[in-house]
């Protein structure tokens, strides 16, 4: 009697295997198995312990325990450096996600978030087993690095067609406009150079209705603002 088991490919599966070779029986046998299976292969095992007893008709039996083992869990940790987000690269696919809803193309080992809330990553081996990593929450724009802007206004808000933000620059660096929607997707960019009071009009009127972000960023500071589209 030999018997060969397949151990489980990923953490909380239950595609375990155990197959039993009987080799030159004298006679006709039954198989008994602890969870009340009769045949010589067993499948879709979670993991733990299965016995058997072989008999034969003389009423001669063996029994035997076997062990269905998984794999021990691996820990997805996200580091954390302000709004910059990542985890190690030695994955085979990464997605990450906001408050549970999938970040589109957001498919690396790094991220950088670009609105507040609850961030987590789904990660996958050679084997296609999916690993889910800890919740961690970010916020947008802390004291330490956020950007005042003199004269920002932004209206109508909420609107249909059309944002015009009214703001003021000094200095001679460079400002980048984005609109964003909360999974992460740019769908306006404008770059602001010159000084003084500026007026720019954010067209909306081709997106969907819902929550979008408008994100001011000069040098290393940044500000957002909540925006609706009706």
């Amino acid at each position: 009697m030999q018997s060969a088991v397949d151990f489980i490919t990923c953490t909380g599966a239950a595609d375990g295997k155990i197959a039993l070779e009987i080799t030159n029986p004298s006679n006709e046998l039954s198989i008994t198995w602890s969870n009340g299976a009769n045949t010589a292969v067993i499948e879709d095992l979670a993991p733990g312990e299965y016995s058997y007893t072989v008999t034969n008709d003389w009423g001669c039996s063996r029994t035997e325990s076997l062990f269905v083992m998984e794999p021990f869990p691996e820990l997805v940790s996200i580091s954390v450096d302000g709004v910059k987000l990542s985890v190690p690269d030695n994955w085979e696919t990464y997605q990450w996600l906001i408050n549970g809803d999938t970040i589109v193309d957001a498919i690396g080992p790094a991220y950088t978030a670009v609105a507040s809330g609850d961030y987590t990553i789904v990660v996958s081996d050679g084997n296609g087993c999916k690993l889910v990593s800890q919740v961690v929450n970010v916020t947008v724009n802390s004291n330490k690095d956020v950007l005042a802007i003199p004269g920002l206004s932004i209206s109508p808000n909420p609107a249909k067609d059309f944002f015009l933000v009214n703001l003021s620059l000094s200095g001679e660096k460079e400002m980048k406009v984005r609109l964003l929607d909360k999974l992460g997707r740019v769908h306006f960019v404008r770059h602001l150079r010159s000084s003084g009071a500026q007026s720019l009009e954010v067209p909306i009127a081709a997106l969907p209705a819902g929550v979008y972000f408008l994100s001011f960023q000069l040098g290393a500071k940044q500000l957002t603002r909540k925006v609706v589209k009706e």
